[in-house]
């Protein structure tokens, strides 16, 4: 119950949740010790050794609306290069974005500073040094429109 909550904790901006306050403040101080004492030396640490950038746990992900797994798993995941060029460019077409993740428009977009499209995030990911903003129609209603399988094999299929 604790992971799923952990894991959407930093796009929750209610600051009278003391735990949720508490955890953020925690990561926002840890996170700065951890730079600041990392080396050249300890250049090894990978981001997939941090539990926060773990994939694997698929308990966390029944827990998870289907956008904030979107958001949190496949956004990381992308940013963290699970998707090959050739992936992300088809990503950028409708045709594509239907067949892997049965959604209605392109899961990436080019991201411009001046607009935020209809049907996409307004927080842009970086990947590969490009900014893109990413779809947010995605449902999950029993039978016709049920894009969780979609994601979720996905995912399964791109794990590091």
């Amino acid at each position: 119950m604790l992971k799923p909550i952990l894991l959407v904790s930093d796009g929750i901006a209610d600051t009278s949740e003391l735990f949720l306050r508490s955890y953020q403040m925690y990561k926002m101080f840890s996170d700065a010790k951890t730079t600041a004492k990392r080396t050249k030396s300890d250049t090894s640490t990978t981001k997939a050794e941090s539990p926060e950038y773990d994939y694997t746990d698929a308990d966390v992900y029944q827990e998870l609306k289907i956008g904030q797994l979107a958001q949190k798993v496949l956004g990381r995941m992308l940013c963290d290069g699970c998707a090959s060029d050739e992936e992300i460019e088809a990503m950028q077409t409708a045709e594509y974005s239907k067949q892997q993740f049965d959604l209605q428009y392109p899961l990436l977009r080019l991201a411009t500073e001046s607009e935020t499209p209809l049907h996409y995030y307004a927080k842009p990911i970086e990947i590969n040094g490009t900014c893109y903003r990413m779809c947010c129609e995605w449902f999950e209603k029993k039978g016709a429109n049920n894009d969780r399988p979609y994601l979720l094999k996905w995912i399964e299929e791109h794990k590091k």
